[in-house]
């Protein structure tokens, strides 16, 4: 009812309907109105009255025609109208002709409106009020096949169509230099032939005219990107399925944020039909503000979810709910996830929707889905994006295009059933091409050369014969970058580093943050980053740290239930009681910051605030329930507690926490490596370590201790390394 009320208005009074329905989730719509209440409930108050004549119309039409037949009124029964009836019908209403000033535009409204509720049925399609058509094919067209050629009147019409569009803007800017140069540009317009026109005032535009966008839009967009493969994926056609491979550093994720992008602003995609699914709450948070602020109030309507957030929505399930009612401190995100598959496949029923309609609905006309990370997905996960994608139903019309970015050699999730087989199918799945992205933005030649030769030991990879290398800009730098001026030892290269035990390695990487941060006083906290397998290694790390006063970034205990941290809990207290009321995130930013008082400003409240930041970005700061927040508070804890990682400082953390981010200086402890009982394990340990140190940036320093070392040390020899052992006594 409420869709087809928003739908009101485009016969009447506009172009437009009386509001835009936004799908948050199952049981929550975002409108957005476009005209006041009063003229919404005058529309709604005229299409009943005319739908009203309609019915009776149509029902004295059906009794007439049981009087002819000699048969009864009882079933379905079919007629045959024509509009000139209807509209007989309607100007024979004195009070509604008097009304209605469109009376075909309101006829195909209240027609259309009884049929979406379904008090009748428009067989034959729903291209109605449209005279009848009979085409029939040329004997001399018979058994030819069209190309282009056929086409091209109308692309012509549409090429025009384009110009005309650009010739405003560069009228408008003409005229704000001087009114003379506008109305040359006008005379101009008429008076030269088209190629002459171009040449004059697109001399160096050309290939934007081809664009639904400005010439400064495109640039941002696409040309500013500076890398061919960049720019080659980000403008691919708008039906196009893509699989990008894109290595460690080399802006994957400025490639999902630009073709977002450039399908909002270029290929003018409803912002609504786009979805992205990003593998955690962080990335998505990155993503989203990214977004922003490249296309500004465009990027409102996007859908940026993680996995389970993205089936939340569409099942209607909150944690809020499930944490309150059931006492749980873990949710199953896995059975939530299912949840939704069953739904778009119709294997679950919705109360008061077809099977067939249960997809359309959930999925509220979703067009692309944009997937990050989909090396690390799960069978759980893949069978979701498979869902949401259509991958599987015979009809195209049904299908989303897709784009999927990620790289086998990262694939380091397998103990959570991640998978790198559903990356390998993915051309199978979606008939597409690979797209190999390896210009490494990130790292310092010694690093990219160091990780290379790690990771070319591995047999089973999709990128083998597309090694990663700095990009081109950065090409003339020294491999060292500007460490190797800076540090007279290192010179910038890779350093592995031999000590006797865990509180020797511990007393290594205090040292070594004293030296780099007298090399370099720029340097803060946060470019630091110690990482290592598991968890064990950190803790003499974390001692040694602590006792010198560093600040840091850890990881939380796993069993810890964030919403019954005391912080935690007085603020969602302090929303509950305004759970009915309006605000903007900025408000409760304001309101919070009063109930913590200033001296508050331990990890929780920063956690608090964390949040507040993501959701003001996620919602654009509009004026929204605060029970929406509290839902979303929910959800970002849970999300927490699978991070685990609160804080600020230096990182310190797991190798599998750590993915996705970079930082200046990095450390990667030893003391915790496996020896690999088989090739896959091997293999799958060796992308461990890649990972880690792909996540350095200037500084990359691998620790040596006997016992349980890494296996793969003996592997990386070059010039770019550099072995040291540390005698200091701890």
């Amino acid at each position: 009812m409420i869709k087809g009320i928003s739908y009101d208005g485009k016969g009447f009074a506009a172009s437009q309907g009386s509001f835009e329905l936004s799908y948050i989730d199952r049981n929550h719509y975002q409108v957005r109105l476009q005209r006041s209440w009063e003229n919404i409930r005058r529309t709604i108050f005229l299409r009943q009255n005319v739908a009203h004549v309609i019915l009776r119309t149509l029902i004295e039409m059906a009794k007439k025609h049981a009087v002819e037949t000699g048969g009864e009124m009882t079933g379905d029964v079919q007629l045959s109208f024509t509009s000139d009836e209807l509209s007989a019908a309607i100007k024979s209403d004195i009070t509604l002709s008097a009304e209605v000033k469109k009376v075909l535009p309101a006829i195909d409204r209240a027609l259309m409106f009884l049929h979406e509720q379904k008090v009748i049925t428009l067989q034959g399609g729903l291209a109605i009020l449209r005279q009848a058509m009979t085409i029939r094919l040329a004997q001399t067209a018979k058994g030819r096949y069209y190309n282009k050629g056929d086409f091209k009147p109308l692309a012509v019409h549409y090429r025009e169509k384009r110009l005309q569009v650009h010739v405003m803007m560069r009228y408008a800017t003409l005229a704000l230099e001087k009114l003379a140069g506008a109305l040359t540009l006008v005379l101009d317009y008429f008076a030269l032939g088209r190629i002459k026109f171009i040449n004059k005032y697109f001399e160096d535009d050309k290939d934007l005219l081809e664009k639904a966008t400005t010439a400064e839009s495109y640039r941002t967009i696409v040309e500013n990107l500076r890398n061919p493969v960049q720019i080659s994926a980000v403008g691919r056609p708008v039906e196009d399925n893509m699989l990008i491979l894109a290595g460690p550093g080399s802006g994957k994720t400025t490639v999902i944020v630009h073709r977002c992008a450039y399908l909002l602003e270029v290929e003018r995609i409803p912002a609504r039909q786009i979805l992205v699914l990003c593998f955690n709450h962080s990335s998505s948070v990155v993503l989203r503000k990214r977004l922003s602020n490249l296309v500004g109030r465009a990027a409102k309507g996007v859908t940026v979810a993680t996995y389970h957030g993205a089936a939340m929505r569409l099942t209607g399930i909150s944690i809020r709910d499930m944490a309150e009612s059931h006492n749980k401190d873990s949710i199953d995100f896995d059975r939530i996830i299912k949840g939704a598959v069953k739904l778009l496949k119709g294997k679950k029923d919705i109360p008061g929707s077809e099977p067939d309609e249960v997809r359309d609905r959930l999925l509220a006309g979703y067009s692309h889905i944009l997937v990050d990370e989909y090396q690390d997905i799960d069978e759980v996960q893949y069978d979701l994006v498979s869902a949401i994608a259509g991958r599987s139903l015979e009809e195209e019309d049904g299908r989303l295009t897709i784009l999927a970015v990620g790289d086998d050699d990262q694939n380091i999730y397998t103990f959570r059933g991640a998978n790198v087989r559903f990356i390998r199918h993915f051309q199978e799945d979606y008939s597409t091409k690979i797209i190999y992205l390896v210009e490494n933005y990130r790292s310092s030649k010694h690093i990219i050369a160091a990780s290379n030769v790690l990771i070319r030991a591995n047999r089973d990879r999709m990128k083998g014969a597309h090694p990663i290398c700095i990009n081109r800009e950065r090409e003339p730098n020294l491999p060292g970058g500007r460490w190797e001026q800076l540090d007279p030892v290192s010179k910038g290269r890779v350093q592995i580093v031999s000590v006797r035990d865990l509180l020797h390695q511990a007393g290594y990487v205090e040292s070594e943050i004293d030296r780099i941060t007298n090399f370099d006083s720029t340097v803060k906290w946060s470019d630091f980053a110690v990482l290592t397998r598991t968890k064990a290694p950190l803790a003499a790390v974390r001692s040694v740290l602590e006792n010198a006063g560093y600040p840091l970034k850890t990881t939380l205990d796993k069993g810890l239930p964030l919403h019954r941290v005391r912080e935690i809990q007085i603020a969602l207290e302090w929303l509950m009681v305004k759970e009915k009321e309006n605000y903007r995130a900025s408000d409760l930013q304001t309101g919070l910051s009063e109930v913590r008082g200033e001296r508050e400003t331990n990890i929780w409240w920063q956690l608090i605030d964390m949040f507040l930041d993501a959701y003001r970005e996620e919602t654009a700061d509009s004026m929204l329930p605060v029970g929406w927040a509290i839902d979303r508070l929910y959800e970002f804890v849970a999300e927490q507690r699978r991070e685990k990682v609160v804080g600020q400082g230096i990182f310190m953390s797991t190798i599998h926490s750590a993915k996705g981010m970079e930082f200046p200086h990095v450390f990667v402890l030893d003391g915790d490596w496996r020896q690999p009982m088989d090739k896959a394990q091997w293999e799958e340990e060796r992308r461990g370590m890649y990972v880690g140190m792909t996540r350095g940036e200037e500084n990359l320093r691998l620790l040596k201790k006997p016992g349980r070392e890494k296996p793969f040390l003996k592997e990386i020899k070059g010039a770019f390394l550099l072995p040291l052992t540390y005698r200091r006594i701890v």
